[in-house]
């Protein structure tokens, strides 16, 4: 049998050679030295991304949880390493869980953003509440993603740093850390194994399902009164953040 053919496109080719460019001088240091320096990216990205303008004290406390947040994720990466084949190095892995968590706050961050540029835009509830916006919002793409390339358990773990991260963004953390992870937990188990692109599409509807419950969950028990018009648009808006 003929070897399976390898389709890499433009946009593959130039990416990869704007990160070999990017990342040249770092093969001058050894492997510890790249981590650490990946590491303490990681938490000043992160950082910046989460802290909200204009900074105060309470900015400070930002990079601290950032950090232990990190740090117990490298250390269940480790451990994690040593019970199941993760086919990569634990470093690799790391720098993957990272990469998706940081990924995701950066989408969280936008979609609070729109969520609230739009909501101060309307004048009709339920349409003016920033937190019924936010549930269009991806929550579930960094746990389906690691779920599809690393581990289940690697994925629940970023699923709940990023709930916590959402926690950080919202104007209301409480709800948006429960529906956040919701949304992450059907993604770790609404994907047993990745075999062909329709597994991808069931997730993501099973991913739609529980977001439309949690979302019409939160909107009659938290936002208070609550029609059945609001709960309904909420149950969309949380659909639409599964698709």
């Amino acid at each position: 049998m003929s070897p399976r053919p390898r389709f890499t496109s433009k946009i593959d080719q130039v990416r990869n050679a704007v990160l070999g460019a990017l990342l040249r001088p770092l093969r001058w240091f050894s492997p510890t030295t790249q981590f650490a320096i990946g590491f303490v990216c990681l938490i000043i990205f992160t950082t910046l991304v989460l802290s909200r303008w204009p900074y105060s004290i309470r900015t400070l406390a930002v990079p601290l949880v950032v950090s232990v947040a990190y740090f117990a994720v490298w250390r269940f990466v480790k451990y994690r390493s040593t019970t199941v084949d993760l086919l990569v190095s634990p470093s690799r892995a790391f720098a993957l869980v990272g990469s998706a968590i940081l990924f995701q706050a950066i989408l969280m961050r936008l979609g609070f953003a729109v969520a609230n540029a739009i909501a101060s835009q309307s004048t009709r509830a339920p349409f003016n509440e920033s937190s019924v916006w936010s549930f269009t919002i991806p929550f579930a793409a960094s746990s389906l993603l690691l779920t599809m390339l690393l581990d289940r358990q690697l994925s629940l773990l970023a699923a709940v740093v990023s709930a916590a991260c959402a926690g950080l963004l919202a104007a209301q953390p409480g709800p948006a850390i429960l529906y956040a992870f919701v949304s992450c937990a059907a993604a770790v188990y609404g994907l047993k194994k990745y075999h062909e692109r329709q597994s991808v599409t069931l997730a993501g509807l099973f991913v739609a399902a529980a977001n439309c419950i949690a979302a019409m969950a939160l909107t009659a028990f938290v936002h208070r009164p609550s029609s059945v018009y609001a709960v309904l648009v909420a149950g969309l808006f949380g659909i639409g953040g599964g698709l």
